[in-house]
């Protein structure tokens, strides 16, 4: 089985449209549907996924030829049936050619039939597989946020039959997408503009999803703050706190004492960063000479 990047999308392009569509009819149609389908608007189109199912975020894109529409790797079974139930609704507005790996698609229905998405997710499969093999860190951006599959995630789904294995990271992916959206994904920035490290920020403001970096910046209180390396944070993991994917975790906000407590744990593991100062001030001396 040959295997696709982790980048790759299906594409089905929609030309010689007949009719009037913008994006707000466009969206009406895709809501049209019996699913709960949220629509978001972009520059170039709509983006939607069908909500507490979607692993993928699906992209429609308005081009000066028509519309084409993108099903990225690892979009499920259910995201496929619902681009082919969405072409059906289109087509009794519209008159349109579709086109699909070079191929018209006469019959939307049939093009999209079970051994055509059966086909497609085994594509998915190989891929999986192959970075299972190869301990490689799949990662893609899914539907709220990104999702990091690597070491941790690849042990809990060989625990499955390899048949089952795609089914099983689906829903990985929909728990790291769908059980935390009253978090928001903490800031990364980098050290300084001279310096590649990164750094993640933590604080108890607010319930985050702590985004992968080299280190975290842990504010304690305002104008009060120091930095632990990111892998640290195993180790400071409390109640409540959980890991959405490989590297992604989810820290709701905790009360007072519990805080203080830890953030005296974790001050024992801080950094200190006037190493990097001196780095880039002996950079910039260099430059100066």
């Amino acid at each position: 089985m040959t295997t696709i990047p982790s980048n790759y999308a299906f594409i089905l392009k929609l030309r010689n449209i007949s009719g009037v569509f913008d994006a707000a009819k466009i969206k009406h149609g895709l809501h049209a549907i019996e699913y709960d389908v949220q629509t978001m608007l972009r520059e170039d189109g709509i983006s939607f996924f069908i909500n507490g199912i979607s692993t993928r975020l699906l992209i429609l894109k308005f081009t000066g030829k028509g519309i084409d529409l993108h099903l990225p790797a690892y979009s499920c079974p259910d995201d496929w049936e619902f681009l082919r139930d969405w072409l059906l609704v289109f087509f009794t507005f519209h008159h349109a050619i579709a086109i699909a790996e070079n191929d018209i698609v006469d019959d939307a229905e049939t093009f999209f039939s079970a051994e055509k998405i059966k086909k497609e997710q085994m594509h998915f499969e190989a891929e999986l597989h192959r970075h299972m093999h190869e301990e490689e860190t799949l990662h893609f951006l899914s539907v709220h946020r990104d999702f990091y599959a690597g070491s941790k995630i690849f042990e809990r789904l060989r625990a499955y039959a390899a048949t089952e294995q795609l089914s099983y990271f689906y829903e990985l992916v929909r728990k790291s997408q769908y059980t935390t959206l009253n978090a928001s994904n903490s800031l990364v920035e980098k050290m300084s503009e001279h310096l590649s490290t990164t750094y993640s920020v933590l604080n108890n403001f607010e319930s985050i999803v702590l985004q992968p970096a080299d280190m975290i910046k842990i504010i304690e209180k305002p104008n009060e703050d120091f930095f632990i390396s990111y892998s640290s944070i195993d180790k400071l993991l409390r109640h409540g706190w959980q890991y959405l994917d490989e590297k992604q975790i989810y820290i709701p906000v905790v009360d007072a004492l519990e805080w203080s407590s830890f953030c005296s744990l974790a001050k024992e593991m801080s950094i200190n960063t006037d190493l990097f100062s001196k780095y880039v001030e002996g950079e910039d001396e260099d430059g100066e000479e």
